[in-house]
């Protein structure tokens, strides 16, 4: 599965390190930052239209919270009760949250969490006690306009498997399994409840899949992980090639693959698509692999961007106006903080 940098439950870009000032490329653009009270690691995930901004911050203590960020500034926290780490991964139209929370047990548990605050917690299919809730080294679960999240859940005994699910807006999870599969992972859902993911075979190993509203499995033209899926049901997600080395990839919804690279880049991670097509994530480059950001625009032009003086800037989200949300690294011990990058033309913000 490739590298994904996620505040969860897991620990926050363990094993990552940064021990260089990164040289910024130019770009054209504006940023706004911003921490939660108290934050040492911000790390938001997903931005609304109205640029409503969701995510995760950790405090002093160690202890995982979720935030809002309203487009005024304000920010709201957030943990379901028993919560001992919150991790808050997406946010429809309503503004209603979707995410995963731990319990003093370690349990893992899905969440949803309306506008007015109320906050109701689920757990994976069959009711089995030791299924869990997963994190999948990804965003999910993850909310359309209409309320239904999806996901991946894990069976622990009598042997480690993952499962993708949905969960109807009236409560109901089913559990979504890729025919003939020994894994499946759900990555995302769109607004017609198209779902998109990743599954395992005897012979096949992390091959990408499209699930339509009505059941149908396709598993063709997918060079590697689609990890996002827009209204149109274009997907986006990264291949690994013969020489190890990642590429990003749009596949439009008639299969018409289209593979992109950044001059420059060791690495390529997509991590988000907006209605239009554009797509945002990072890429790294130089000897240190320093993390930079980037905006694919639906024409395939590419715009690069770092937060200035950070060493490793990543995009996360990016909405239909083009606004990206996203992290930026301030120091080698890895502190993080939230931004919005606002490619030109700039608001007055």
């Amino acid at each position: 599965m490739k590298i994904r940098l996620v505040l969860g439950h897991v620990g926050f870009a363990s094993g990552i390190v940064l021990s260089a000032l990164a040289e910024h490329p130019p770009h054209r653009g504006h940023f706004v930052t911003f921490d939660p009270t108290g934050s040492i690691f911000t790390f938001p995930s997903a931005i609304t239209a109205a640029e409503v901004v969701v995510g995760s911050y950790a405090d002093s203590s160690g202890a995982q919270h979720g935030f809002l960020r309203e487009r005024n500034g304000i920010f709201i926290t957030f943990d379901p009760s028993g919560s001992t780490s919150t991790t808050a991964t997406d946010i429809n139209h309503e503004e209603t949250v979707t995410g995963a929370y731990n319990d003093a047990a370690g349990v893992t548990h899905g969440f949803k969490r309306t506008r007015d605050g109320t906050i109701t917690s689920f757990d994976a299919p069959n009711g089995v006690i030791n299924n869990s809730i997963y994190l999948a080294n990804g965003p999910p679960p993850t909310i359309n306009p209409s309320g239904m999240i999806a996901g991946t859940y894990t069976v622990f005994s009598p042997s480690f498997t993952e499962h993708g699910f949905l969960r109807e807006r009236n409560g109901t999870l089913l559990t979504i399994d890729v025919p003939g599969a020994a894994l499946t992972e759900v990555l995302a859902i769109n607004p017609a409840g198209a779902l998109v993911g990743d599954f395992n075979t005897a012979t096949l190993f992390f091959q990408g899949f499209v699930r339509t509203p009505d059941g149908t499995f396709s598993t063709a033209n997918f060079p590697g992980i689609p990890v996002c899926i827009n209204p149109a049901g274009t997907t986006a997600g990264n291949y690994t090639d013969a020489s190890n080395v990642e590429h990003g990839f749009v596949r439009a919804a008639n299969g018409t693959v289209t593979t992109f690279d950044i001059p420059g880049s060791n690495f390529i991670s997509v991590y988000a698509i907006n209605p239009e097509g554009a797509l945002t994530g990072y890429y790294t480059a130089g000897a240190n692999n320093t993390f930079h950001g980037f905006l694919r625009a639906p024409d395939g032009v590419l715009t690069t961007f770092d937060m200035p003086a950070s060493i490793g800037t990543a995009g996360v989200a990016v909405n239909q106006a083009g606004t990206v949300t996203g992290v930026f690294f301030s120091n080698a011990a890895g502190v993080t903080h939230g931004f919005l990058f606002f490619p030109c033309p700039c608001p007055d913000r």
